[in-house]
């Protein structure tokens, strides 16, 4: 402790001045002791506290150190030299200075207290943690803290956070602050609508915060609130007028809310206040690309990559647009990014895209891992329990494409030929509802149907939980508007992965992938986040309803030339590499009068292509871009195809089922990822093997033979609408056959109490 001093003296009566706050007449007073004691400790001392209260840390250190030279035995100097020089922002030294202190007097909770906040503030929260922790032990009603010790937790701990914020709380129940980090560790839990009650409660004790609305207002969206998130996002506004950061998460949510117009509005406004805000720029570029203004979208994420090169999520779209325009010298630059970011094992990109480029499938899953951690999507323990088995297993297909989408039409009927004598078969869609009859002819397929789509991932994975669900399948992964975070708490006893997403997911929450022994082979197991399931024959569901009936379009009505040989292609233009489309130049040139029939997806790609065609010496004249039509309009008009040419790293999925079907004969190249391989496992299966090849050398030389052999190609073609009704790759019985006998092996591995472990469906006899 510091000397006490004697009520009589001058220093009596300059601390009476200290204490009742006149710090000049204070100082002078000081001054004078030390006019005639200029080792005075208390004097010394004294005034050095006083000048730290005025703003003058400097003269604070001069004097206390003086002090201290004196007299080093009191702690409480210690701890003001400290404070001192943390108003300085010299955290090192003050954190020597508390440590002093406590050598002195280990009972000082405030010296460990101060410690904290010196070692948080240099950067070192693990040992500020350690600081707090043991201030409370001294004190634990000091409610700074548990507060602090929060935030000192807040990244590398959110559980434990949460516990320090509900402390302080306890004793501090209307401290704002509180409130909004609390708000933050819940929202890094992913338990969205506690973290917006938490910021709810912060709003109302500080009416003034702008970053509780903020944070109230994107909570509020994630949970698909959007027009009270609105709300929110104004309120702000109105306190802040031209927040750049409000402005970008009010474009974002009117997004979100499908008004595109607004949203845009608001980007511009948000990049006005913040020109070189890669946030704005970036929250701009996907309003753009909604709207389909894919060159403008794709030089906004540029932009927001020239200002903040690590932002990934700019990079996603980036990439994703440039490759669905087929921009492939921006591709390429942006490439180069990506793989400096891979080969520091740091890519996070959106794992869709990741997808569509030349990489391995532990590259693969490394970026899909990353992504899930960078969002902070990850296993958690919800607290459900699995009910007791029930006579019928319970299944969940969980997705956001029950509409007028192919994944309706391809796995439709196999969910109506599910046996119901074992099963009950239930539909979570999270996406929107299209009011076509495809929704309504995929809805009646199963026994309950629930559109969640105006719910959060809580909301949902409650339900999931609450309907008893012994098998919860994510039919999206990390496709558009997928959802995986409806899994994180594992609602379902046993979660897989099908069909939408092409790879491992990266998630450990997820247990199974769906496949076959063709696209994702056993020894693939150390790449794989799941554990892989090889269902017989073709993994990708399909049936023999589809259409059959529709009028073939002339070739003049599908924009053809009356003569000539069609190579086609109908796959999306983000999957068509330039050497993809060099090879398909070389075997234009090789057949003449032939053409390419491609899908025309956007006015870029079409310009793109034909501007490459044109500089390999092609006439551009002979792509020939067909436009978007309904199923069956689309189906009909395969029939002016004579071959239809795949494209790698990503080969055709759906479009290889659309073109067999129709009898069209398809080329593939298979790769060595699940992505590149599908339209293998349906040739194999249906049993023309021979149109696989190898290599893109064997796959331009089996093209350029079928082209030149009119009888080969016919008989290629009649053996293909042959096979189609008899194979096991349109059979939709067969299909619910084999996931129902892998369902049972799944729920039987998990009620024994085994972890899932990979394995093979026999085949129905």
């Amino acid at each position: 402790m510091t000397a006490g001093p004697d009520r009589k003296t001058p220093l009596a009566e300059a601390l009476a001045l200290h204490q009742a706050g006149q710090l000049d007449p204070a100082a002078k007073a000081y001054l004078r002791i030390l006019l005639r004691a200029p080792r005075d400790f208390n004097a010394l001392h004294f005034l050095g506290i006083l000048r730290l209260a005025q703003g003058n840390a400097g003269e604070a250190v001069r004097l206390i150190r003086l002090a201290l030279a004196v007299d080093g035995r009191f702690a409480d100097a210690h701890v003001n030299l400290g404070n001192a020089l943390a108003a300085q922002r010299k955290f090192d030294l003050a954190a020597a200075s508390y440590r002093q202190a406590l050598q002195l007097d280990p009972s000082l909770a405030q010296a460990q207290y101060n410690l904290g906040k010196a070692l948080a503030e240099a950067g070192q929260g693990a040992a500020a943690a350690e600081a707090y922790r043991a201030a409370i032990r001294l004190a634990p009603g000091l409610a700074d803290a548990h507060y602090n010790l929060g935030n000192a937790l807040a990244e590398a701990e959110p559980e434990a956070a949460l516990a320090a914020y509900e402390c302080a709380l306890q004793l501090r129940p209307n401290h704002a602050e509180s409130w909004l980090n609390r708000g933050n560790a819940l929202r890094r839990l992913q338990q969205i609508e506690a973290a917006a009650a938490s910021y709810q409660r912060a709003r109302a004790l500080d009416p003034g915060s702008v970053q509780a609305l903020n944070n109230l207002g994107n909570s509020l969206a994630a949970l698909r609130r959007f027009e009270p998130a609105l709300v929110a996002f104004r309120q702000a506004l109105a306190l802040r007028p031209g927040s750049a950061e409000t402005l970008v998460n009010f474009a974002a949510c009117l997004r979100g809310a499908g008004r595109l117009d607004e949203a845009a509005e608001a980007g511009r406004a948000a990049l006005a206040a913040a020109p070189e805000s890669a946030d704005a720029l970036y929250n701009l570029g996907l309003v753009l690309g909604e709207q389909g203004r894919l060159e403008a979208a794709l030089d906004q994420h540029c932009r927001a990559l020239e200002q903040a090169p690590e932002h990934q999520d700019a990079l996603s779209q980036a990439l994703a647009l440039a490759d669905r325009i087929c921009d492939w010298d921006r591709v390429a630059a942006l490439e180069i990014r990506a793989e400096a970011l891979l080969a520091q094992g740091s890519l996070a990109i959106d794992p869709f895209y990741g997808l569509n480029r030349r990489y391995d499938a532990g590259e693969q899953l490394l970026c899909a891992r990353n992504y899930l951690a960078r969002r902070g999507i990850e296993a958690r323990n919800a607290g459900y329990r699995s009910g007791a088995p029930g006579p019928k297993l319970r299944i969940a297909y969980v997705s956001a494409d029950f509409r007028a989408h192919p994944m309706s039409l391809l796995i439709g009927e196999t969910i109506r030929r599910h046996d119901r004598a074992g099963f009950e078969i239930y539909g979570i869609s999270h996406g929107p509802d299209d009011r076509s009859a495809e929704r309504a002819a995929i809805a009646a397929s199963f026994d309950r149907f629930l559109d969640v789509a105006a719910e959060s991932d809580e909301a949902v994975a409650r339900q999931i939980q609450a309907l008893g669900i012994d098998v919860a399948i994510d039919l999206n992964g990390h496709t558009k508007d997928g959802r995986i975070g409806i899994f994180a708490p594992r609602p379902a006893p046993v979660q897989a992965a099908y069909l939408g997403y092409a790879g491992s997911c990266g998630a450990d929450f997820i247990d199974y992938i769906l496949a076959d022994d063709f696209v994702l082979p056993f020894d693939q197991q150390g790449v794989t986040s799941e554990r892989i399931v090889h269902l017989p024959e073709c993994y990708f569901v399909n049936h023999a309803l589809r259409p059959v009936d529709a009028a073939v379009p002339s070739r003049a009505a599908c924009g053809l030339p009356e003569t000539g040989f069609v190579f086609c292609s109908f796959n999306n233009t983000y999957k068509i590499k330039p050497e993809i489309l060099a090879l398909w130049t070389r075997l234009l040139t090789a057949v003449p009068g032939s053409v390419l029939w491609l899908l025309g997806d956007n006015a870029a790609a079409e310009r793109n292509l034909c501007h490459a065609a044109a500089a390999a010496g092609l006439d551009p004249a002979r792509l020939v871009f067909a436009p978007r039509a309904e199923q069956q309009a689309h189906i009909a008009r395969h029939a002016q195809a004579d071959l239809f040419l795949d494209t790698a790293p990503v080969n055709a999925h759906t479009t290889t089922a659309d073109a067999l079907w129709t009898g069209l004969p398809v080329i593939t190249c298979p790769g060595s990822t699940l992505v590149g391989r599908c339209a293998g496992s349906m040739l194999r299966t249906l049993g023309v093997p021979e149109l696989i090849v190898p290599d893109l050398a064997a796959y331009e030389a089996l093209a350029l033979t079928l082209a030149r052999d009119p009888a080969r190609l016919a008989a290629l073609r009649s053996r293909i609408l042959e096979r189609r009704l008899s194979s096991p790759l349109f059979d939709a019985a067969r299909y619910a056959r084999h996931f129902e006998a892998a369902y049972r092996m799944m729920v039987e591995r998990q009620r024994a109490g085994l972890a899932p472990e990979a394995f093979a469906v026999p085949a129905w006899a």
